[in-house]
């Protein structure tokens, strides 16, 4: 079933196309306000973790507590497919964010922006550091949730 979610997941790769690709076509700017594709993915998420808790048990999560649990828990082909489903969310969802939040600050330009995103399709966290420091370097402040009020109006 894992496997069948990880494929189904790999949808998510459109959303990802049309904020690089397509930034400023309607449509794209219409299902990222709608945060369409990281609820598709949480969506995904949630059902792989019910399918592997029922077949594991509560028990699997005492083994995040060391690095050692975390490894062995990674080791099992099902924890590690819906993990990666939870990094694509995550990853996804701070996409949204960049996308959102330089539509509302005009942080940078737009092909800068698919640049950052492309960054952060592939690095996560390290697209999401390069954008908020381009942000911080261009005056546009430090504070992350004052940027998105209002963005509704996509």
């Amino acid at each position: 079933m894992t496997t069948l979610l990880f494929n189904v997941a790999g949808l998510a790769i459109l959303g990802w196309a049309l904020m690089i690709l397509l930034p400023t076509w309607s449509v794209t700017r219409r299902l990222v306000a709608w945060t369409v594709f990281p609820v598709l993915l949480a969506g995904i998420y949630v059902i792989g973790v019910v399918a592997v808790l029922a077949e594991t048990g509560l028990g699997a999560v005492a083994d995040f507590g060391s690095a050692e649990g975390v490894v062995r828990l990674l080791s099992d082909p099902d924890v590690a497919l819906v993990a990666w489903i939870h990094l694509l969310a995550f990853d996804h969802l701070v996409g949204v964010f960049i996308f959102r939040d330089n539509l509302h600050n005009e942080v940078v330009p737009v092909p800068v922006q698919s640049i950052l995103l492309f960054l952060t399709l592939m690095f996560g966290p390290a697209g999401f550091l390069t954008y908020w420091i381009v942000r911080v370097a261009r005056g546009r402040g430090t504070s992350l949730t004052s940027s998105v009020e209002g963005q509704d109006a996509l």
